[in-house]
């Protein structure tokens, strides 16, 4: 007598996301970061990151999505903000989506005395989570006026997350309070 025995696989193809490689420039980041989608990673060649768009550069992430911005190189990707406004500024639009920055130098970053915030290099709010690994933070700014502390980082409300990981946090200025990283609301 014959047994026939019939195993059924089911193989699921888990797609966690494109690699997408942007080349150093004007507005090349910004670009894909709007085309990015959820589990993305771009990684970004040597170089400096910098928008010519009105003059003004802002990495606004709305966060409806997982992404990832990676050096290629440690240390060797510079996204500057020129001293006009943060350099990146993360908001959560619901879920429980993480960006994460990798080896980056954030520079250049400024918050304007009107605005109330602060953040200069980094503003994380609305209950973003954010990871920064092996990062620079320096040479940013929080003007005076309002609570614009954190001239290098700024985390607001109890639901925003900051996780750092072997990170350099210097050179920042705050006319408020704490010039590398100010924590308000949490």
């Amino acid at each position: 007598m014959l047994h026939f025995l019939l195993f059924v696989c089911t193989i699921y193809d888990v797609v966690s996301g494109s690699t997408v490689t942007v080349a150093p420039g004007d507005d090349t980041l910004l670009a894909a970061v709007n085309a990015a989608a959820d589990g993305d990673i771009l990684v970004l060649q040597d170089g400096t990151y910098k928008t010519s768009r009105n003059g003004l550069f802002d990495i606004q992430i709305k966060t409806s999505k997982s992404l990832t911005i990676r050096a290629q190189n440690s240390r060797q990707a510079t996204v500057d903000s020129g001293g006009l406004i943060p350099v990146f500024a993360f908001e959560n639009n619901g879920g429980s989506q993480v960006v994460t920055l990798e080896g980056l130098i954030i520079t250049g970053g400024q918050t304007k005395s009107s605005t109330g915030k602060g953040g200069g290099g980094i503003r994380v709010s609305g209950g973003a989570d954010v990871r920064l690994n092996n990062c620079k933070v320096f040479g940013n700014q929080a003007m005076t006026g309002g609570h614009n502390g954190g001239g290098g980082i700024f985390v607001e409300g109890a639901s925003s997350r900051l996780k750092t990981s072997d990170c350099e946090i210097s050179s920042n200025n705050a006319g408020y309070s704490g010039g590398g990283l100010y924590v308000r609301d949490a």
